[in-house]
């Protein structure tokens, strides 16, 4: 899994959650190998042995270069021993060093169960803007492409055509307009129907559907969603989580929950998600002209 400082990933939702949450208590690594990880300035300060097993430990900043494993990984607490302050938890493939910054919460929030909460917040903000390179290469005496099934819920937002190969840096994608969306039926499959183009061309779908899922500490949350309405949201999810658990009978939890969806309402209005207008379908005559470094689509 590759990870990228500069993205807010998965790891940076929950570490943002647990914060939020009050959870997430914050020290530096003394040592470690890739299945444990020393602080011997907590030990004998933070409980028993096995105090945080089922807890969650995150490998925050790497003390040497930002962005290098082990940073950003999580992992669940097998064991926790007191005496010497040492965390064990499943293999991260690369040691925690002396000075990396590292996180450990609870077993209060499962880091499991906060994983689906993550991407049950983030369904729950709604459709995003998505687009599609990879389903539909132009073929010759073909017009009629299959459906994928990611679009099946309304027809696309916009289709566009690239009009360049041979640079994944410059493919110069055109919008066009002649293309219709026919609907599946019981036991078929949906179509889109295109003009006629010349073949090994990708088309990119503009289409509305729910954030992807994530999993993995790498995983990015698409930039369509500001991390403070991603963290707001997983915050409340947590929180409905938690009082359903214990059946509403912690008043502070409740109080907290209801403090969380304010919050959520808040962060929907100061950081709405850009979606783009669909546009009117433009009547034209003639076909495209050109090479096909250079096509001119149908309705230009």
């Amino acid at each position: 899994m590759t990870y990228s400082a500069t993205e807010y990933n998965l790891t940076d939702l929950l570490q943002d959650a647990y914060r939020e949450l009050g959870q997430l208590s914050v020290s530096t690594a003394t040592g470690g190998t890739t299945v444990t990880l020393i602080d011997t300035k907590v030990k004998d300060k933070i409980g028993g042995d096995d105090t945080w097993v089922d807890g969650v430990i995150f490998i925050i900043l790497d003390s040497t270069t930002a962005g290098t494993a082990p940073e950003g990984k999580f992992a669940t607490i097998t064991a926790w021993a007191e005496s010497t302050g040492t965390f064990s938890f499943a293999d991260m493939g690369t040691a925690p060093a002396s000075g990396d910054t590292y996180g450990y919460a609870s077993k209060m929030y499962p880091l499991y169960q906060m994983i689906e909460l993550a991407n049950d917040a983030l369904r729950m903000i709604g459709d995003i803007p998505l687009i599609d390179t990879t389903t539909i290469d132009t073929a010759s005496s073909k017009t009629e492409y299959d459906y994928e099934i990611a679009w099946k819920r309304s027809p696309p937002l916009k289709l566009e055509i690239q009009t360049r190969t041979g640079d994944s840096d410059d493919n110069q994608w055109r919008e066009f307009h002649r293309w219709h969306y026919r609907p599946a039926t019981a036991g078929t499959d949906g179509l889109i129907v295109l003009p006629q183009f010349p073949a090994d061309k990708d088309i990119a779908v503009w289409y509305m559907d729910r954030h992807p899922r994530v999993g993995a500490y790498g995983d990015a949350i698409l930039k369509t969603i500001h991390p403070e309405l991603a963290k707001r949201a997983l915050v409340e999810k947590a929180l409905q989580w938690q009082n359903s658990r214990m059946m509403g009978g912690d008043d502070f939890l409740m109080q907290r929950w209801n403090d969380a969806k304010m919050q959520l309402e808040m962060a929907k209005m100061q950081y709405p998600i850009w979606k783009p207008k669909r546009k009117s379908k433009i009547l034209t005559i003639g076909g495209y002209i050109g090479d096909p470094n250079n096509l001119r689509t149908p309705d230009e």
